[in-house]
């Protein structure tokens, strides 16, 4: 099992509604994110935070435009909330972050060793999601 940071923008993938209203959400990655990995996920503008850990409850594959684009697939993950971090989103700020060794939030990335053991540190009863 991997752990991954991915980044959304609420304004055009609105990841928090979503899952407040379905239980789920999806989102599209380039990247080996697999079932029962777990991401956690950054929202740029307004939050400019890490704000919720989900785990993949399953992955859709499919190859965008597979005639005129060779070797290009896309692959669609199912998140499910595990915890959210909203508590303690001051936290998690990108200048947070990248103190803990985050390399760039602009593409999917796994989790460091410094940035995951920061991450469990900040765990507490409230950020369960049950």
């Amino acid at each position: 099992m991997k752990k991954w940071v991915i980044s959304c923008n609420l304004k055009g993938n609105d990841v928090l509604q979503n899952i407040l209203e379905t239980g789920s959400t999806f989102y599209e990655t380039a990247e080996d994110i697999n079932v029962n990995d777990e991401v956690f996920v950054y929202a740029r503008e307004p939050l400019n935070a890490l704000f919720l850990k989900c785990s993949v409850k399953k992955t859709l594959e499919e190859n965008i435009d597979k005639d005129y684009i060779k070797g290009y697939n896309k692959k669609r993950i199912e998140l499910i909330p595990i915890e959210n971090y909203l508590s303690d989103i001051d936290k998690l700020s990108y200048n947070n972050l990248l103190s803990y060794g985050l390399k760039d939030i602009s593409f999917d990335c796994e989790v460091n060793k410094d940035l995951l053991e920061y991450l469990d540190s900040i765990r507490n009863e409230n950020n369960f999601i049950y």
